[in-house]
């Protein structure tokens, strides 16, 4: 799983999974203590955290910390721009996958981090903009959102440390330069979630009136999602058929390595110079073959 997953089971499975690791929810609460026995705050940025908010939640409780989330916005269109140029598993995906698997994780996010009672947990909205273009009113609005005076009056020394770091390079895909038409219902619900994300950059706003909105963005992200599995599941079973060895390969395989017999276990291969059974590289498909590293096949080639 990857920031780039746009099912909307994956945020169930991740729940499921974080639940039944209590080993390591245990890890996690004793790594959080030993920190703050040395610092005052702890601050974390990873974006994979979203998967496992719940645990988040539920150990910081359990250590009695104090959580907090900030929440970074980023117009759509820069982000799936930026991935599909600089990250190259998503390259091949296409603008509908990227864009499928923003709404999934912002708006999931949303949804795990609600300041609902009980839940312990407070939250304030960034837009990435403003926070390059203005960081200082940035900064006041996050410090009284969340009760931090440091963020309210930064000291010189932090003025000139935050001022040295951000600059308006960072921003290496400009709005005006990067829009994405995408003209079907993924592009309709990744506008409308954008605009009802960014009224939450007002904590004023952060309320059941853009939750109810939201929720119904999310249910409607899912049908669709829903819709294109049951449209394309034809695909996916082709897909997952081209996957497994056919028999002819494996029988091939099996006469290759002295088995008489097709259904008994291969026994395990004695690596080695010499010891590579000869003749048998054209039982791979070429589709399979053609992926492999030239630098793997000439190191298979010199076992021979």
């Amino acid at each position: 799983m990857g920031v780039s997953d746009a099912r909307p089971e994956a945020w169930r499975s991740t729940a499921l999974s974080g639940s039944r690791a209590v080993r390591r929810t245990s890890s996690l609460a004793r790594w959080i203590s030993r920190n703050l026995e040395l610092h005052e705050k702890l601050v974390i940025k990873d974006p994979r955290l979203s998967w496992f908010l719940d645990v988040w939640i539920k150990v910081a409780g359990q250590v009695k910390a104090d959580l907090s989330v900030i929440i970074m916005l980023r117009p759509p269109h820069e982000v799936l721009a930026s991935k599909h140029t600089y990250y190259q598993g998503d390259q091949a995906a296409g603008y509908n996958h990227l864009a499928a698997a923003w709404i999934n994780m912002l708006l999931n996010t949303e949804l795990q981090t609600r300041p609902l009672d009980g839940r312990g947990v407070s939250r304030i909205f960034v837009e990435y903009s403003e926070l390059l273009t203005d960081w200082r009113r940035v900064g006041r609005r996050i410090g009284t959102v969340l009760g931090d005076e440091g963020l309210n009056r930064p000291s010189e020394t932090q003025v000139a440390s935050v001022e040295a770091f951000l600059d308006a390079g960072l921003r290496r895909m400009d709005g005006s330069k990067s829009r994405l038409d995408l003209a079907n219902e993924i592009g309709i619900v990744l506008a409308e979630s954008w605009v009802a994300l960014q009224r939450l950059t007002d904590p004023k706003n952060d309320g059941p009136a853009v939750w109810d909105e939201l929720d119904s963005l999310r249910r409607r992200y899912e049908e669709i999602y829903g819709s294109a599995q049951s449209v394309t599941r034809s695909t996916t079973e082709h897909a997952m058929r081209s996957m497994r060895p056919s028999r002819r390969i494996s029988e091939g395989l099996t006469r290759r390595l002295g088995q008489n017999d097709a259904s008994s276990a291969v026994a395990p291969f004695e690596g080695g110079r010499g010891n590579v059974p000869p003749g048998y590289v054209h039982l791979v498909p070429h589709w399979l073959r053609d992926r492999v590293p030239k630098s793997i096949k000439l190191s298979l080639s010199r076992l021979r």
